[in-house]
């Protein structure tokens, strides 16, 4: 279980990047266009903490794009999530307010 925010967008960027981007081969070298090998090599020099602002920069994102991700509880696009299971299969995203209202729903059942 994870939080997934701004900063887990900006951590995971060149990893995520290079994901997309990098047609695996038996021989090396095989991206999709040369800038999208640029782009990975920008955003791996941007070290381990980078920000997201020059993450977004870096891929060409608009200002004020933010990462968002997918409440599966109430279908909706929210900044911040909590991601329940781990990689390769990723779980699944719940948002702070469906989380809330799960918390309440257990309160009701009290022994």
């Amino acid at each position: 279980m994870k939080v997934l925010e701004e900063n887990t967008a900006a951590k995971n960027a060149a990893k995520n990047w290079k994901e997309s981007r990098y047609v695996p081969s038996p021989l090396p070298g095989h991206w999709k266009s040369s800038l999208d090998k640029a782009i990975y090599e920008a955003l791996l020099a941007l070290g381990n903490n980078p920000s997201w602002d020059d993450v977004r920069s870096i891929i060409g994102l608009p200002k004020g794009c933010v990462p968002n991700e997918f409440c599966l509880e109430c279908h909706s696009m929210v900044p911040v999530a909590v991601q329940f299971g781990e990689e390769p299969n990723y779980g699944l995203c719940i948002c702070k307010a469906c989380l809330i209202k799960a918390l309440a729903l257990l309160e009701e059942r009290k022994p």
